[in-house]
């Protein structure tokens, strides 16, 4: 079977759900045409595991920005680059959220600092890797917003809108994490089922704090309706607003159509509240 004939085949799967079956055919595609390849990582963007394989999704994800840059792609490079500051905002969670272990003691206990020596060194040594990562986050998602705002392809504006929403909505829980100070009692508080039922969690963080959790909330919103604006959802499809990855059509190669298949993530109707 040929190399086009087994990335269609791949296609028709991840249309039809068959996303391990879609990965082993992907997986023995060793061509190293540019476009074949960079058709090979946007559909291996679908099958992944967003939630086990972020570091081979940052991986192919920098490799089809290279080949982008060299074929010429804009559109599909500024793609790439809002699903990267996805992941690395991934990346990032995982950091902040074991930092807060790490300061699991301390937290309830005010006397306390840390509980071992190793662990004020790897408290430390994540505070230093999340400075670059949250730099390129902010720089990433600066340039894909900007291009998606002066854009001129209508469609594919509503699909740069979605992708920037899903980093909101992302982002969102990454700060609901990152901003919380939760002593004993403010946990007890944060868990009591009509605090969470209500959302009443928001006035346990600090002013500041605050406002950038709802900036957050808003900015996810906002750039979903504008996506929704410029009908990149159907009407037919479920309200709540799933993640969206770019897959190659079946025809046309090399011109690169693209139409949208439903990733398995998690929807900004549930992210936001």
């Amino acid at each position: 079977m040929s190399e086009i004939k087994k990335l269609n085949k791949a296609r028709e799967l991840i249309a039809q759900g068959g996303h391990i079956e879609a990965r082993k055919i992907l997986e023995s595609i060793s061509s190293i045409d540019p476009a074949i390849r960079l058709d090979v990582i946007l559909a291996f963007l679908v099958v992944f595991d967003h939630v086990t394989e972020n570091d081979k999704l940052l991986e192919v994800t920098n490799e089809g920005i290279e080949i982008t840059t060299k074929i010429g792609k804009d559109d599909v490079f500024t793609y790439l680059l809002a699903r990267k500051s996805v992941f690395l905002l991934t990346q990032l969670s995982s950091m902040i959220h074991r930092q807060k272990n790490l300061m699991l003691s301390a937290n309830v206990f005010e006397w306390i600092d840390f509980s071992l020596e190793r662990d004020r060194k790897e408290y430390e040594f994540i505070v230093e890797k999340r400075k670059p990562i949250e730099k390129e986050i902010e720089s990433l998602n600066a340039v894909v917003t900007e291009r998606a705002e002066r854009g001129t392809d209508h469609y594919f504006r509503g699909h740069l809108f979605s992708a920037i929403g899903d980093f909101y909505s992302s982002k969102y829980l990454s700060d609901m994490l990152d901003f919380q100070k939760g002593g004993k009692t403010k946990s007890k508080i944060a868990n009591m089922y009509f605090v969470r039922r209500w959302n009443l969690d928001r006035f346990l963080y600090d002013r500041v704090s605050q406002r950038k959790v709802k900036d957050s909330k808003e900015k996810c919103i906002l750039y979903f309706e504008k996506s929704i604006a410029r009908g990149f959802f159907k009407s037919s499809m479920k309200k709540s607003i799933e993640e969206s990855s770019l897959v190659l059509s079946q025809t046309d190669l090399p011109s690169l159509r693209i139409k949208f298949v439903n990733a398995n993530n998690s929807n900004c109707s549930l992210m936001c509240r």
